[in-house]
């Protein structure tokens, strides 16, 4: 009796073709395409907010009083009765006024620190005794921080249009003074966000 090997035993195996992987779902690119215009639409109306949002026009008459003529005293009727009309003296505008003169003073005192200071997007370095005023811009912030190399007192303090906002101050060691304002979104002004 003769045995016969069943075909294919014995003989190397040929190894099997990797299978593909299993077909990809694809995404809808219009959902996708939708959110990024809208995500793209929020940032652009927050930096318009933020921008300008709570700014009043120097235009807008709106909101301010206007000035209305004295009552006229019990004895002179007579001068009501004539028609004309006291023409009050001549100034210029309040707001254009103001807007010209707006300044940020930054302002360190005290021992040897290192002085940073500047607008939200920018940074200025100094050293004490330091008073530097600009222009009041539009910044969502101003800040200066002093930190003081080894020992020491440091005093620093940021005014707008001369007026204090923020103050702080810092003594021994390499510790830090840090002031810093922000525009009061509810008003015009601005305010101490030190905390």
């Amino acid at each position: 009796m003769s045995y016969q090997q069943p075909q294919g035993w014995g003989q190397p195996q040929q190894p099997q073709a990797p299978q593909a992987p299993p077909a990809r779902r694809k995404r809808n690119g219009c959902l996708t395409a939708f959110i990024a215009v809208a995500a793209f639409c929020v940032v652009i109306g927050v930096i318009a907010a933020v921008a300008g949002g709570g700014k009043k026009d120097s235009n807008d008459k709106a909101g301010t009083p206007t000035a209305s003529a004295p009552a006229a005293a019990p004895g002179s009727q007579k001068a009501a009765t004539t028609g004309q009309a006291t023409k009050p003296p001549s100034k210029a505008p309040a707001a254009e006024t103001k807007a010209a003169a707006e300044t940020v003073t930054y302002l360190v005192e005290g021992s040897t620190a290192e002085v940073t200071y500047g607008p939200a997007g920018s940074s200025f370095s100094g050293k004490v005794p330091l008073k530097v005023t600009k222009p009041l811009g539009t910044p969502m912030y101003y800040s200066i921080t002093a930190q003081l190399q080894g020992g020491g007192h440091v005093k620093c303090s940021i005014l707008v249009n001369g007026k204090v906002i923020s103050k702080a101050e810092a003594s021994g060691g390499y510790n830090i003074a840090m002031c810093q304002i922000s525009q009061d979104f509810g008003g015009d002004g601005w305010v101490n966000t030190n905390g």
